[in-house]
């Protein structure tokens, strides 16, 4: 009797929990905001210096910035912790599943004004040469607008090849335009505007100083590291459209209301009840 009580109110209170988790995450839908996730064709060109140059700037126009990153990586989000004042949240659907992405996503997005998701390594690149875990997964798990990082350095129409590429190798992905990185001059800019499909969101010059910090991003934590949040909001609103970002739409429509039914999430667990779950499928 003693043991059936208890796993009555264990499944009441499991009810309560998740009933309470949907509730917020509707909450956070009811309030669409501006989202996007900054990709790069590859490693290297640029994603986490732009990606904190656009999170600072955002900040210094006094909006709200909730910063996630693709993977597991906790590097990149302790910069982007230093320089939005939030936690930055992991989201990676090999390790927490693609409903797992959708709940760090919305739970973490109250009272934002905008979300920014950094991508990892390229936008297709997942784990042994399939789409999990790749930047471009979590792209359609939350289907949110995609800004394409490419290092423009030595080339001009290649530049359109390689954005017509990325665009129609995976229509799922909504890639709305691009950034580009290391611009060489007016004339080269206008030569890769003559022949983009896509808008151009961002067209960074070749910045000696910004390059040498963005080599040394990924060898120290953001806590070790004296960020000039002005240096990089100037650098991205001189150089890049925010008011453009800004009209990104975080969603094409909320879960729920004619569009794909909004999933039903676990209860959460304390990391003591996840390894007791871990242990109980190993026996």
């Amino acid at each position: 009797m003693e043991g059936s009580l208890e796993r009555s109110l264990e499944r009441s209170s499991e009810s309560s929990i998740e009933r309470s988790h949907d509730s917020s995450i509707e909450g956070s839908l009811k309030g669409s905001i501006p989202a996007v996730l900054i990709a790069g064709t590859h490693s290297g060109v640029g994603k986490t210096t732009i990606t904190l140059g656009l999170m600072a700037a955002l900040r210094a126009r006094g909006l709200v910035v909730q910063p996630y990153k693709v993977g597991p990586d906790f590097i990149d989000p302790s910069h982007h912790t230093a320089i939005c004042g939030r936690p930055s949240f992991n989201l990676d659907p090999f390790m927490m599943s693609e409903e797992g992405v959708r709940r760090s996503f919305f739970s973490a997005i109250e009272g934002a004004d905008v979300a920014v998701v950094e991508g990892v390594m390229g936008l297709f690149d997942g784990m042994d040469g399939t789409e999990v875990g790749s930047t471009a997964q979590v792209a359609k798990i939350l289907d949110i607008p995609v800004l394409l990082v490419i290092n423009v350095h030595g080339m001009s129409r290649s530049a359109a090849a390689m954005e017509l590429g990325f665009a129609s190798y995976d229509p799922g992905v909504r890639l709305a335009g691009t950034i580009l990185n290391r611009v060489g001059s007016k004339r080269h800019l206008d030569m890769l505007k003559s022949c983009l499909a896509k808008p151009v969101f961002g067209a960074l010059p070749r910045d000696k100083e910004m390059e040498m910090k963005s080599r040394h991003l990924g060898l120290v934590m953001g806590f070790e590291k004296d960020h000039d949040p002005e240096i990089l909001a100037t650098f991205l609103e001189e150089n890049a459209d925010i008011d453009m970002i800004l009209t990104l739409p975080g969603q094409r429509g909320r879960r729920g209301e004619g569009g794909a039914a909004r999933p039903r999430f676990p209860p959460l667990l304390n990391w003591q009840g996840q390894r007791q779950m871990e242990m109980d499928r190993c026996e």
